[in-house]
């Protein structure tokens, strides 16, 4: 598989959770929650875990990402397409917001650079003349001054 497939095939591998988180905030299907537990660890708040009805008014149960001291407590929450539920805003998830910039910027850049390092023709132009060696030929320009 050619390199720069490979690099397109990991960023978008990157980029389809920070996909799903946007577009679980921004048109997610909204609901309210009720928090059952949150377990409690040494640096904060837990994963919590609750119910919540859909629009067409299944019940379903799972992880309520956010939800951080709210047990016994309704929260509102978009439903992601993935099963889960999210409250709060953005500001829990700027690691994730983040991986589309450093992968696109990083892909940009990659390319970039293959393209500055194969521009110009075939191998031997772009083999590395030892010292003394005289500039291989360039097609095309023979006779001209």
């Amino acid at each position: 598989m050619p390199r720069v497939a490979i690099m397109i095939v990991i960023a978008v591998a990157v980029n389809v959770y920070p996909a799903l988180l946007v577009y679980t905030h921004i048109a997610g299907e909204k609901a309210v929650a009720r928090v059952e537990r949150c377990e409690d660890r040494q640096r904060g708040a837990g994963p919590c875990t609750g119910t919540w009805r859909d629009a067409e008014g299944r019940r379903h149960q799972g992880r309520i990402h956010g939800a951080r001291d709210a047990t016994g407590r309704d929260v509102r929450v978009r439903i992601s397409p993935l099963g889960g539920a999210y409250t709060g805003g953005w500001a829990g998830y700027w690691a994730w917001m983040a991986a589309p910039v450093v992968t696109v910027g990083g892909l940009g850049l990659g390319l970039w650079m293959r393209r500055r390092l194969t521009r110009g023709g075939d191998a031997e132009r772009r083999r590395p003349r030892r010292r003394g060696e005289p500039p291989p030929a360039q097609p095309g320009r023979a006779g001209r001054p």
